[in-house]
């Protein structure tokens, strides 16, 4: 079956990329189903919690600094469209928060209590 699946990007056929690209392209795919989503309810807004498990396995840091981003702009994308996300991701990666800025950040460490 997935032979038969021709998606292509800058030439190259997507199936033939790592893993961890193929997840970053899964991962933006599944978020386009909110539209979907959101137009099959009929209504005028929706708010979603996205959570996503260590992106960055078998991502290059560079891609990893790209889902970052890739996700900002969906996320503004969607803003536009009355779709609200808010995301839960759990990382143990500096790249993947490398573009975020402070109060874009909330962490949250097992174990550890701040007043």
């Amino acid at each position: 079956l997935l032979k038969n699946i021709s998606m292509d990007m800058n030439g190259n056929s997507i199936l033939k990329q790592g893993d961890g690209y193929q997840n970053f392209i899964d991962i933006l795919i599944n978020l386009s189903k909110l539209i979907k989503i959101k137009n099959s309810n009929e209504v005028d807004r929706c708010n979603f919690i996205v959570m996503i498990e260590e992106p960055e396995t078998h991502l290059h840091p560079h891609m990893q600094r790209n889902f970052i981003k890739s996700l900002k702009e969906f996320k503004e994308l969607f803003k536009e469209n009355n779709i609200f996300i808010q995301f839960f991701i759990s990382t143990h990666s500096p790249y993947i928060i490398s573009n975020l800025k402070i109060p874009e950040l909330n962490i949250i460490r097992k174990g550890v209590r701040q007043n």
